[in-house]
Formats: C-alpha cells, structure tokens, sequence
C-alpha cells in the first residue's frame, strides 16, 4: 500500500489506495475500530473503515514517534473524533470508495474524500448556497464542492448535522458559528475522487 503525505503549515494528511487491506488483520488497531468492524457485514465497508484505522496509525507515529499503536480516540456526542491521549492535537478521518485519509493538525481539522457523484439537483437545491449553484457544471464541480463542505463540517465539529446550505465554501475561507474555517482542495492524484482540507483559523 502506497501511502502519500502532504505537509501544510499546521497540518498533516496522509492517503492510500486501500483495495487491498485485509479487513481481518487488525493488528495495532485499537479496540474502539475492532468492535466498530465487527460490526460490519459488508466487505468494502470494512475495508474502508479498517483502511481509516491504518491511515490514522500512519500519522500518528509519522508525527508523535513516542506514541505506539493501538491509538487512542474517542468521539464525542456529535461524533467528532478526539485523541485521548495525545494533548493540543486534532485529527479527522474520510474514506471513499478504495481511498482512505487521515489529516492531524493543532487546531480543529475536517477533511474528505469523496469517489466522483452525479450531479444531483435536489442535494444542489437543499444543500448549496446560491453562489455555489452557480459554480456548479458537472459531476466533477458538484464532488468537490461536496468533500468542502463534509471538511469545513468536520473541522467544526458537527458532521452531517451541520447545515450545509449555511455554509459557503467557494472561497479560501469559510465561516460558521463564529468562527473561521480554511478550506483547499488537496490533489489526491486520483481523477476519480476529490479530496478537500479544512481548519480553524
């Protein structure tokens, strides 16, 4: 498995093509990712997740040496992702079709990967602000400004509950709640997938 980095002032992301993890071998995972998988039937869905897991590994011994697998995590009750043990660090975690990411960062971090979707007009009319439709032209448009938008829901906090259509995420920047949230697109060298990377400011 070919692992790519990506190093941003202030963040980490790292990414793999993960067809070919064996879903069954869960050594270093920690025991909140085994008992999520052994409650997966679908065998692309484990892959995934178990690919999250090792997307996560991987950064956390890329950037916290001391630290050995298994890692500990929790969420809290939005479903955001926090370390348990490693302090002043936040991670976030996106899987999509046979990719899977994992961004580290110092501040509140979100980040996504979506396989290419068909543009979907009624997800457009409920979820995209009026600028945004704008921009919108094909299915590769309406894909990256969909992984925005799961980013900047991440590093806030609230997932997909999160009201997208308060969101504008066509600029550099994006805000909500108060606060100021980073948004770039992040090239995972793959023309099938979008990727995007979002953080407090």
């Amino acid at each position: 498995m070919k692992i790519h980095e990506l190093r941003r002032e202030g963040a980490y992301v790292c990414w793999a093509n993960i067809s070919g993890v064996d879903p069954g071998d869960t050594r270093g995972f920690s025991e909140r990712r085994i008992k999520k998988l052994e409650g997966i039937r679908n065998e692309n869905e484990k892959r995934r997740s178990a690919g999250a897991e090792l997307m996560l590994i991987h950064a956390v011994t890329a950037l916290f040496p001391d630290c050995a697998p298994p890692v500990a995590y929790d969420a809290d009750e939005n479903g955001k992702p926090y370390f348990k043990e490693i302090d002043g660090a936040y991670f976030s975690l996106s899987h999509s079709g046979e990719y899977a990411v994992c961004a580290v960062s110092g501040k509140p971090v979100g980040v996504d990967i979506q396989a290419l979707r068909r543009l979907n007009e009624g997800i457009v009319k409920r979820c995209f602000t009026e600028s945004e439709r704008g921009r919108l032209t094909d299915d590769a448009s309406f894909t990256a400004l969909w992984a925005r938008k799961e980013a900047v829901s991440k590093a806030v906090g609230l997932g997909i509950q999160i009201g997208f259509s308060d969101i504008d995420v066509l600029g550099s920047e994006a805000r909500y709640g108060g606060g100021r949230y980073s948004v770039e697109d992040i090239d995972c060298r793959d023309e099938g997938y979008r990727m995007a990377l979002s953080r407090l400011i």
